[in-house]
């Protein structure tokens, strides 16, 4: 009776932890002796490219809103959530979705004043707290611009 009951729980609980294991094809690099992360990335991702379809590179995507045709320049926030609607829709279009971007190029014009609005913004996109690899860089654009965003990502072999 004992060893019946072990085996049940065995079962229930090995086979819960089991089943409920990462089976993405994006794993996160922990680097443990490495310096802290300091915003919504991580360090390296890993891609197991025989559970991928295609690989996606998506070009640099700016705040401009197609449905009224004006770019939005008044602040970073509206700015990057318009940015990361653009990149949501191609990503949408090519058969993946935010879980499976590897790769972010995140370009400001100031970087100093909306780093950290933009950080707040573009975290929300990632739920689960995997974050894509990301440079972010300060560069000079137009005056109207105040972000760019790229990136790199893979369609799952289950999409259709």
């Amino acid at each position: 009776m004992n060893y019946t009951f072990n085996v049940l729980l065995f079962l229930f609980f090995g086979c819960a932890s089991f089943c409920s294991a990462n089976t993405s094809p994006i794993q996160k690099i922990e680097v443990p002796n490495g310096p802290k992360v300091y915003g919504a990335y991580s360090k390296a991702i890993s891609v197991d490219l025989e559970n991928t379809k295609n690989l996606i590179f998506v070009s640099g995507q700016v705040p401009f809103n197609s449905a009224n045709g004006k770019m939005i320049e008044t602040d970073i926030h509206s700015a990057t959530n318009q940015a990361l609607d653009n990149v949501d829709s191609i990503l949408q279009a090519a058969g993946s979705s935010w879980e499976y971007v590897v790769r972010m190029d995140v370009f400001l014009q100031n970087f100093d004043r909306d780093w950290d609005g933009m950080n707040q913004e573009y975290a929300k996109r990632f739920p689960k707290g995997v974050f894509p690899a990301r440079q972010t860089v300060g560069v000079h654009m137009d005056d109207d611009t105040l972000i760019e965003i790229s990136c790199i990502a893979i369609v799952p072999k289950n999409a259709e």
